[in-house]
């Protein structure tokens, strides 16, 4: 498998991150563990796809989304409370822990094939 440029591999994370939060179901009663798989799942993939095999790229994914995500709350004001604070500090974190998952994943993968 081809492994891409760390800053590709996070940008291919944050977009499979939009597109599916985008097209997630927001009125299901599992739709925020949904939302925290996804999370997970972008930064499996920034970590997985990169050359270097850090799990930092997953939290710089859910950084990068964060970042993207601040406008909206400036346009609407009433999503700022307690609750969407504590969001903003467990995006990063989940992307964190999909990018860990990565990096555990690869060195096994690596040592069954050696």
């Amino acid at each position: 498998m081809k492994r891409q440029h760390p800053i590709i591999s996070i940008i291919l994370g944050i977009l499979i991150i939009a597109l599916l939060i985008y097209f997630l179901p927001n009125n299901i009663p599992l739709s925020y563990i949904l939302a925290i798989s996804v999370l997970i799942l972008g930064g499996f993939i920034a970590t997985y796809l990169s050359r270097t095999n850090k799990a930092i790229f997953g939290l710089y994914t859910g950084l990068i989304y964060d970042i993207g995500y601040l406008p909206t709350i400036l346009i609407y004001k009433n999503f700022l409370t307690t609750y969407f604070a504590l969001y903003m500090v467990l995006i990063p974190i989940f992307g964190l822990v999909g990018g860990f998952i990565a990096k555990k994943l690869r060195i096994r993968l690596d040592n069954q094939s050696s």
